[in-house]
């Protein structure tokens, strides 16, 4: 193993786990879990009340429901699993080993990480309370850092920490 052998390899799993979480923010997925579990909430409770009344007409339909549902969790699991081990890498690394608190992309970077939402670089010169054009080259370094990462339009940039560095 070398380090340009790490560092190819970091930057082929950056690629691939941002690609993977723009595509699930983009089709919706976390928005998404509140409903499939109030969803699922309910289809459980219609079961459980079919069963109690003794109606068989459903069965073949609570069955198709759950070989779907184990479908499902089959296609993810392996995704979840291999998340799960990974996360603990954010730990390795805080954002005050990489950048002094104190500057202003120490400043940029704690107002985004303490964000629930992306922020566009307007909105953190209000933040940090910096110039426009000092604020877009902080999010220019922490971004090339890979501490920040872009979000939104091309016209209309927003950014979020890293997820490793949310609060």
């Amino acid at each position: 193993m070398t380090r340009s052998n790490v560092r190819e390899s970091l930057s082929a799993v950056e690629q691939a786990l941002s690609h993977l979480a723009r595509s699930l923010e983009q089709g919706g997925f976390g928005a998404g879990a509140a409903v499939y579990g109030k969803m699922s909430e309910v289809v459980i409770g219609q079961a459980q009340w079919v069963k109690e009344q003794r109606i068989d007409e459903f069965n073949e339909r609570f069955a198709h429901i759950g070989a779907l549902a184990g479908e499902i969790h089959d296609h993810l699991a392996p995704y979840v699993e291999a998340m799960r081990r990974l996360r603990p890498l954010a730990e390795l690394v805080r954002p005050d080993d990489i950048v002094d608190p104190l500057s202003l992309p120490g400043r940029v970077l704690a107002a985004l990480a303490h964000s629930e939402t992306a922020l566009s670089v307007t909105r953190l010169r209000s933040v940090v309370r910096e110039p426009h054009s000092r604020v877009r080259e902080a999010v220019t370094e922490l971004v090339d850092q890979g501490l920040v990462v872009r979000r939104g339009t091309h016209a209309r940039p927003t950014f979020a920490a890293g997820s490793a560095l949310r609060a």
